[in-house]
């Protein structure tokens, strides 16, 4: 029981995390659906993160999302109207690497993460830590999935 305890915990903080995240970057809070149990339903968008997650949780976490979500995000940052297609994959593994990182002052010095991997498109045989639980977030009229599985 308290391993499942934990998880709904270090859960929480990723999601507070993303929520934080927007607010600041964007002085937009996100808003975070209800997480649920990931099945064998397909929700990689077109741009993606995933980060591993070693030390005493291991285990991976992924941020995807469409590309107007993340064009959005670099036009706010660096106030560009013409963001190329590198500056998107960029945009990507930043809000997955900030968000885990930021985890890791609450979730202990033993929460080790690893430098994003940028998925464009769908990944086959894609497998994660189960139970992974998906969360969905909204953040001005976009939808992107924050997909946590850890051991």
């Amino acid at each position: 029981m308290a391993s499942m305890q934990t998880h709904h915990e270090d859960l929480k903080v990723i999601v507070d995390n993303t929520i934080n995240y927007f607010e600041e970057v964007c002085g937009t809070p996100a808003e975070c659906g209800i997480p649920y149990l990931m099945n064998q339903e397909k929700v990689l968008m077109d741009y993606s993160a995933i980060i591993g997650i070693s030390g005493i949780r291991r285990g991976a976490l992924l941020f995807t999302a469409p590309r107007p979500l993340i064009r959005e995000l670099v036009e706010i940052i660096t106030a560009s109207d013409s963001p190329e297609e590198q500056d998107l994959q960029d945009m990507v593994g930043e809000v997955a690497n900030t968000i885990a990182g930021n985890a890791r002052p609450v979730l202990g010095s033993e929460f080790m993460i690893s430098v994003p991997v940028i998925i464009r498109g769908e990944l086959l045989g894609m497998q994660l830590a189960q139970p992974a639980s998906i969360v969905p977030i909204n953040w001005n009229a976009h939808q992107a999935f924050l997909i946590i599985g850890l051991e």
